[in-house]
Protein backbone atom coordinates (compact mmCIF):
# COMPACT_ATOMS: atom_id res chain seq x y z
CA UNK A 1 0.00 0.00 0.00
CA UNK A 2 2.77 2.43 0.95
CA UNK A 3 4.68 1.65 -2.24
CA UNK A 4 1.55 2.31 -4.32
CA UNK A 5 1.09 5.68 -2.62
CA UNK A 6 4.75 6.56 -3.22
CA UNK A 7 4.45 5.62 -6.90
CA UNK A 8 1.35 7.79 -7.22
CA UNK A 9 3.08 10.72 -5.54
CA UNK A 10 6.08 10.42 -7.88
CA UNK A 11 3.85 10.39 -10.99
CA UNK A 12 1.93 13.43 -9.71
CA UNK A 13 5.22 15.24 -9.08
CA UNK A 14 6.21 14.57 -12.69
CA UNK A 15 2.86 15.93 -13.91
CA UNK A 16 3.09 19.08 -11.80
CA UNK A 17 6.75 19.61 -12.74
CA UNK A 18 6.02 19.29 -16.46
CA UNK A 19 3.05 21.62 -16.08
CA UNK A 20 5.24 24.20 -14.35
CA UNK A 21 7.96 23.92 -17.00
CA UNK A 22 5.32 24.25 -19.74
CA UNK A 23 3.67 27.29 -18.16
CA UNK A 24 7.06 28.98 -17.68
CA UNK A 25 7.83 28.14 -21.35
CA UNK A 26 10.89 26.07 -20.51
CA UNK A 27 9.24 23.11 -22.23
CA UNK A 28 6.87 23.41 -25.16
CA UNK A 29 4.63 21.21 -27.29
CA UNK A 30 5.93 17.73 -28.02
CA UNK A 31 8.94 18.23 -25.72
CA UNK A 32 6.68 18.77 -22.70
CA UNK A 33 4.60 15.75 -23.60
CA UNK A 34 7.58 13.45 -24.10
CA UNK A 35 9.12 14.71 -20.84
CA UNK A 36 6.12 13.19 -19.05
CA UNK A 37 6.21 10.14 -21.31
CA UNK A 38 9.85 9.28 -20.64
CA UNK A 39 9.95 9.93 -16.90
CA UNK A 40 6.58 8.43 -15.98
CA UNK A 41 7.12 5.48 -18.31
CA UNK A 42 10.55 4.71 -16.93
CA UNK A 43 9.14 4.69 -13.40
CA UNK A 44 6.26 2.46 -14.53
CA UNK A 45 8.77 0.04 -16.09
CA UNK A 46 10.33 -0.56 -12.66
CA UNK A 47 7.06 -0.98 -10.75
CA UNK A 48 6.95 -4.85 -10.71
CA UNK A 49 10.07 -4.85 -8.54
CA UNK A 50 8.25 -3.09 -5.68
CA UNK A 51 4.52 -3.40 -6.44
CA UNK A 52 2.28 -6.37 -7.18
CA UNK A 53 0.71 -6.59 -10.63
CA UNK A 54 -2.71 -6.10 -9.01
CA UNK A 55 -1.59 -2.73 -7.67
CA UNK A 56 -0.04 -1.80 -11.01
CA UNK A 57 -3.33 -2.62 -12.74
CA UNK A 58 -5.27 -0.59 -10.17
CA UNK A 59 -2.96 2.44 -10.57
CA UNK A 60 -3.17 2.14 -14.37
CA UNK A 61 -6.96 2.31 -14.25
CA UNK A 62 -6.63 5.41 -12.07
CA UNK A 63 -4.30 7.07 -14.61
CA UNK A 64 -6.70 6.21 -17.45
CA UNK A 65 -9.55 7.87 -15.55
CA UNK A 66 -7.38 10.91 -14.80
CA UNK A 67 -6.39 11.19 -18.48
CA UNK A 68 -10.02 11.03 -19.60
CA UNK A 69 -11.03 13.69 -17.08
CA UNK A 70 -8.07 15.86 -18.07
CA UNK A 71 -9.04 15.62 -21.76
CA UNK A 72 -12.32 17.36 -20.87
CA UNK A 73 -11.31 19.77 -18.11
CA UNK A 74 -7.63 20.44 -19.01
CA UNK A 75 -6.18 20.50 -15.50
CA UNK A 76 -2.79 19.54 -16.92
CA UNK A 77 -2.28 21.39 -20.18
CA UNK A 78 1.32 20.40 -20.93
CA UNK A 79 0.31 17.03 -22.33
CA UNK A 80 -2.43 18.61 -24.44
CA UNK A 81 -0.28 21.31 -26.05
CA UNK A 82 0.19 19.58 -29.39
CA UNK A 83 -1.93 20.07 -32.48
CA UNK A 84 -2.00 16.51 -33.83
CA UNK A 85 -4.78 14.17 -32.73
CA UNK A 86 -3.69 11.40 -30.39
CA UNK A 87 -5.10 9.15 -27.69
CA UNK A 88 -1.63 8.35 -26.41
CA UNK A 89 -2.14 9.63 -22.87
CA UNK A 90 -4.67 7.03 -21.77
CA UNK A 91 -3.48 4.36 -24.24
CA UNK A 92 -0.07 4.53 -22.55
CA UNK A 93 -1.70 3.64 -19.24
CA UNK A 94 -3.81 1.09 -21.12
CA UNK A 95 -0.67 -0.63 -22.42
CA UNK A 96 0.74 -0.80 -18.89
CA UNK A 97 -2.57 -2.20 -17.64
CA UNK A 98 -2.67 -4.97 -20.28
CA UNK A 99 0.97 -5.92 -19.65
CA UNK A 100 0.27 -6.07 -15.91
CA UNK A 101 -2.73 -8.34 -16.48
CA UNK A 102 -0.49 -10.74 -18.45
CA UNK A 103 1.77 -11.07 -15.36
CA UNK A 104 5.13 -11.56 -17.12
CA UNK A 105 8.40 -11.88 -15.23
CA UNK A 106 9.20 -8.42 -13.80
CA UNK A 107 12.24 -7.83 -16.00
CA UNK A 108 10.25 -8.78 -19.14
CA UNK A 109 7.63 -6.19 -18.15
CA UNK A 110 10.44 -3.66 -17.72
CA UNK A 111 11.81 -4.33 -21.21
CA UNK A 112 8.34 -4.00 -22.77
CA UNK A 113 7.47 -0.70 -21.05
CA UNK A 114 10.91 0.82 -21.68
CA UNK A 115 10.24 0.31 -25.38
CA UNK A 116 7.30 2.69 -24.99
CA UNK A 117 8.92 5.22 -22.67
CA UNK A 118 12.55 5.39 -23.79
CA UNK A 119 12.48 4.14 -27.39
CA UNK A 120 9.40 6.09 -28.42
CA UNK A 121 10.14 9.15 -26.28
CA UNK A 122 13.76 9.61 -27.35
CA UNK A 123 12.92 8.82 -30.98
CA UNK A 124 10.37 11.65 -31.02
CA UNK A 125 12.65 14.17 -29.30
CA UNK A 126 15.74 13.40 -31.38
CA UNK A 127 13.77 13.11 -34.61
CA UNK A 128 12.07 16.47 -34.14
CA UNK A 129 15.24 18.22 -32.99
CA UNK A 130 17.84 16.92 -35.40
CA UNK A 131 16.26 15.10 -38.34
CA UNK A 132 16.15 16.66 -41.80
CA UNK A 133 14.68 13.68 -43.65
CA UNK A 134 10.99 12.91 -43.13
CA UNK A 135 8.55 10.50 -44.73
CA UNK A 136 4.84 9.81 -44.40
CA UNK A 137 3.25 6.63 -43.05
CA UNK A 138 -0.56 6.49 -43.14
CA UNK A 139 -0.65 10.26 -43.35
CA UNK A 140 1.67 10.84 -40.37
CA UNK A 141 5.12 12.43 -40.60
CA UNK A 142 7.99 10.21 -39.48
CA UNK A 143 11.70 10.94 -39.43
CA UNK A 144 14.53 8.67 -40.57
CA UNK A 145 16.63 9.67 -37.55
CA UNK A 146 13.72 9.13 -35.16
CA UNK A 147 13.05 5.61 -36.44
CA UNK A 148 16.76 4.77 -36.30
CA UNK A 149 16.90 6.09 -32.73
CA UNK A 150 13.97 3.87 -31.76
CA UNK A 151 15.69 0.75 -33.12
CA UNK A 152 19.03 1.66 -31.52
CA UNK A 153 17.55 2.28 -28.05
CA UNK A 154 15.64 -1.01 -28.38
CA UNK A 155 18.91 -2.83 -29.09
CA UNK A 156 20.60 -1.17 -26.11
CA UNK A 157 17.75 -2.19 -23.78
CA UNK A 158 17.94 -5.79 -24.98
CA UNK A 159 21.72 -5.96 -24.62
CA UNK A 160 21.48 -4.52 -21.10
CA UNK A 161 18.84 -7.12 -20.22
CA UNK A 162 21.08 -9.95 -21.48
CA UNK A 163 23.99 -8.65 -19.42
CA UNK A 164 22.00 -8.08 -16.23
CA UNK A 165 19.86 -11.22 -16.25
CA UNK A 166 22.20 -13.87 -17.71
CA UNK A 167 19.45 -15.15 -19.98
CA UNK A 168 21.86 -16.61 -22.50
CA UNK A 169 24.65 -15.74 -24.86
CA UNK A 170 24.37 -12.79 -27.18
CA UNK A 171 25.04 -15.19 -30.07
CA UNK A 172 22.05 -17.41 -29.18
CA UNK A 173 19.80 -14.36 -28.90
CA UNK A 174 21.10 -12.71 -32.06
CA UNK A 175 17.81 -13.33 -33.95
CA UNK A 176 15.95 -11.50 -31.16
CA UNK A 177 18.45 -8.65 -31.19
CA UNK A 178 17.82 -8.16 -34.90
CA UNK A 179 14.08 -8.83 -35.04
CA UNK A 180 12.73 -6.98 -32.00
CA UNK A 181 14.25 -3.54 -32.78
CA UNK A 182 13.17 -3.74 -36.45
CA UNK A 183 9.64 -4.99 -35.77
CA UNK A 184 8.93 -2.55 -32.95
CA UNK A 185 10.30 0.40 -34.94
CA UNK A 186 8.03 -0.61 -37.83
CA UNK A 187 5.05 -0.96 -35.49
CA UNK A 188 5.69 2.49 -34.06
CA UNK A 189 5.57 3.84 -37.62
CA UNK A 190 2.23 2.26 -38.56
CA UNK A 191 0.41 2.55 -35.21
CA UNK A 192 -1.28 5.92 -35.38
CA UNK A 193 -3.10 8.05 -32.80
CA UNK A 194 -0.98 6.71 -29.95
CA UNK A 195 -1.92 3.05 -30.44
CA UNK A 196 1.81 2.18 -30.46
CA UNK A 197 1.55 2.51 -26.67
CA UNK A 198 -0.30 -0.81 -26.78
CA UNK A 199 1.00 -2.53 -29.92
CA UNK A 200 4.69 -2.04 -29.10
CA UNK A 201 4.83 -3.43 -25.53
CA UNK A 202 2.54 -6.36 -26.39
CA UNK A 203 4.65 -7.24 -29.42
CA UNK A 204 7.80 -7.05 -27.29
CA UNK A 205 6.36 -9.48 -24.72
CA UNK A 206 5.28 -11.81 -27.54
CA UNK A 207 8.66 -11.81 -29.26
CA UNK A 208 10.54 -12.21 -25.98
CA UNK A 209 8.48 -15.36 -25.40
CA UNK A 210 9.05 -16.64 -28.93
CA UNK A 211 12.81 -16.17 -28.71
CA UNK A 212 12.89 -17.55 -25.16
CA UNK A 213 14.60 -14.42 -23.92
Amino acid sequence: MINAILATVVVLLILFSSEYLWRTKRLEGETARKFIHILAGSIAAALPFWLSYNWIAFCSVGVICLSLINSHYHFFKAGLSIKRKTYGDFLFAGGILICALIHPAPWLFTIAILHVSLCDGLAALIGLRFSKKFYKVLGHNKSVLGTATFALISLIILLAAIDLNNVGSTYRLLPALITIPLVTAALENVSGLGTDNITVPLSVLGMLAIFRF
